[in-house]
């Protein structure tokens, strides 16, 4: 029997409070954080989990589940009380006699009554996750406080859960000084709590929201609860802007473990207009004192119906042409298209 069974009189627990120093790694959580976890244990209560379809729906299977959830399924092994010693996925870390926190796994030492142990999650002092509690086969959502149960409490597996987000308030980005091939940027990011960030820098894009170049210091590490931006982009980013071309910037932060970014604002450099045709080589924009040419009519007749048409060559920069027609030379014209 995997399980265990609730004592009917007061336990004295006696355990020791030395504490397993924690592995620092990369999370491997899946990506998940606690409070994903947690939501995920509050939606398998009622139904009965058995993982490896060995002695039917045990506390173990329950963990196994939770381990393939986050990821590491092929660490979950033993038996309840196995807990205390097995093989730990990167970056978690074994607590004895710890306080848990959310997204704890309980691990139970074993007793003359179950030998195996027993294996939970907690949420809270008396909000904690169990199956084969009492021996029924099935996840329940306990209001036991999870030290008084039938089997010693022995501690805690911690996983490395991702930090969930916490708010950042963005000023800027702001540009100002901007020329024909240069712009400063600045702004500043305030978090919600104290951060340590360990990078932080700017990207820039052209007008299509392709990334050109970007900054990043080469060393960044510091705590704090914001983190300011001034960017000169030739200086510090080594890149020349062209005059007349439109550009996106956006700053980012690693902080807590975790990217932070801007909004990307957009800007266009200042330019002298280079006029041909009638219209900017650079912006598009018209020449205001472009003056089109008249085209060089000619007319004919059509052999098949003696009907008469006109034709002319192409003027350079017109984007239509209007045809009139009158009774006479100096008479009243009328449109006749486009």
């Amino acid at each position: 029997m995997k399980g265990i069974k609730k004592a009917l009189c007061l336990l004295v627990l006696l355990f020791s409070v030395a504490l397993a120093l924690p592995v620092t790694a990369n999370a491997s959580t899946n990506g998940h954080t606690a409070q994903e976890a947690l939501a995920w244990a509050r939606a398998q209560v009622g139904k009965s989990l058995d993982y490896d379809g060995v002695y039917g729906a045990q506390c173990v299977d329950l963990i196994k589940y939770y381990y393939d959830f986050l990821g590491c399924a092929s660490y979950a092994r033993g038996n309840g009380c196995d807990y205390a010693t097995n093989a730990l996925p990167s970056g978690w870390a074994r607590y004895q006699g710890a306080q848990p926190q959310p997204g704890d796994i309980l691990v139970y030492s074993g007793n003359d009554s179950n030998p195996y142990g027993h294996v939970a999650i907690y949420e809270a002092d008396r909000v904690t996750y169990h199956q084969n509690l009492d021996y029924n086969q099935w996840v329940v959502c306990s209001s036991y406080q999870y030290n008084r149960l039938g089997n010693p409490y022995w501690g805690v597996i911690r996983p490395d859960f991702v930090s969930a987000p916490v708010s950042a308030t963005w000023e800027g980005p702001t540009l100002t000084s901007v020329t024909e091939t240069n712009a400063t940027v600045s702004g500043k990011v305030t978090f919600g709590q104290t951060l340590k960030t360990t990078s932080a820098g700017m990207r820039l894009y052209d007008g299509s929201g392709n990334l050109i170049t970007y900054y990043k210091p080469d060393t960044t590490n510091y705590t704090s609860t914001y983190v300011t931006f001034d960017f000169n982009i030739n200086t510090e980013l080594y890149y020349t802007l062209s005059p007349g071309k439109t550009y996106k910037v956006q700053f980012y932060t690693v902080s807590g473990g975790r990217e932070y970014t801007s909004s990307a604002v957009t800007f266009t450099t200042p330019h002298t207009h280079s006029y041909q045709n009638g219209a900017c080589t650079i912006c598009g924009a018209k020449d205001p004192n472009y003056k089109l040419t008249a085209p060089s009519v000619k007319t004919d007749y059509l052999i098949s119906t003696g009907k008469p048409y006109i034709k002319w060559a192409a003027v350079a920069g017109a984007s239509k042409y209007e045809v009139y027609r009158s009774g006479s030379k100096d008479g009243t014209y009328t449109l006749l298209g486009t």
